[in-house]
């Protein structure tokens, strides 16, 4: 150790090309990688929004429940999360890989029709749908 710490401290120019070269190789080397082994993965996410002025426990009472139980029963869904806090509320909809994330949006705005709110809620004709189709980057 005490070699190389001499070395550096005499070839500073040395290293320091050493350095650049070994970067330059690091940065080529990874624009020629090929990317034939990563699979293109997809979760079937469908995010369910809702505003409703009122304590959590509210918006959990008038809100989350009267949409949970519309939502519990479609088809090929994997698992379901929902949030209500202050004046907010969002389900997340977790769907069985290979199902088209479009038709299982659009099931979920006609199930979401069919559920009263109150007048007061955020929601035009229903509440907004946010889509994650969560690719990777590359």
């Amino acid at each position: 150790m005490n070699r190389l710490t001499q070395f550096s401290m005499k070839n500073v120019s040395a290293l320091f090309i050493i350095m650049i070269m070994l970067f330059v190789g690091g940065f080529y080397s990874s624009t020629q990688l090929k990317v034939e082994n990563m699979p293109n993965v997809s979760f079937p996410v469908v995010a369910v929004t809702t505003t409703y002025t009122g304590a959590p426990k509210d918006v959990m009472d008038q809100i989350t429940d009267p949409i949970e139980k519309k939502l519990a029963n479609i088809e090929d869904l994997d698992s379901m999360t929902s949030t209500s806090s202050d004046n907010f509320s969002m389900i997340i909809l977790m769907f069985k890989q290979n199902v088209d994330t479009d038709k299982k949006k659009q099931a979920v705005q006609d199930l979401l029709a069919a559920v009263t709110l109150p007048a007061t809620a955020g929601r035009r004709k229903h509440p907004p749908l946010v889509q994650h189709p969560f690719r990777p980057i590359t």
